[in-house]
């Protein structure tokens, strides 16, 4: 294939919620790298993926992401029924702080999302979550000079 004409525009993503319908965002993802960089000159980067119990995240979302290899052993993992918190990592990727004893998921949601915003401007935050423990982190996107984009797939 030719090399597409003109440079590859990134698109950070965080994608909270890895269970069935995530895990096949990020399936799908991973199969149309080549034809999302030839078609329409885009990368979609998985900067961040989130759980109730932890995110799991490139240590530097500004200009990196998680890598295909990373990906697959991430869906493997929840679809095994584990929580990302208990993931094992390489040196490349960082556990963003675990959710604290007490502390409520949608303020930890909300917490990664602030962090994402502020490390990978113009991220797109994709709510694959049956809950409304997201709704902190998506109102995110409505802030005055929030960084954040929202999408969802979510179920409730």
């Amino acid at each position: 294939m030719a090399s597409p004409p003109h440079a590859i525009r990134r698109v950070p993503i965080l994608l909270i919620g890895a269970g069935g319908v995530g895990a096949e965002l990020l399936r799908a993802l991973v199969r149309a790298r080549t034809l999302h960089a030839h078609r329409y000159s885009l990368r979609l980067a998985a900067v961040a993926v989130a759980d109730s119990s932890a995110a799991v995240a490139c240590a530097d979302m500004a200009t990196s992401e998680l890598s295909d290899a990373q990906i697959n052993s991430l869906i493997e993992h929840k679809a095994k029924g584990q929580r990302l918190d208990s993931l094992a990592l390489d040196s490349s990727t960082a556990l963003c702080e675990p959710k604290r004893p007490g502390e409520a998921a949608a303020d930890f949601l909300e917490r990664c999302a602030r962090e994402c915003s502020s490390k990978a401007p113009k991220t797109i935050l994709v709510d694959c979550t049956a809950t409304d423990a997201t709704i902190p982190a998506l109102l995110l996107t409505a802030e005055s000079g929030s960084a954040l984009r929202a999408t969802m797939a979510n179920k409730k």
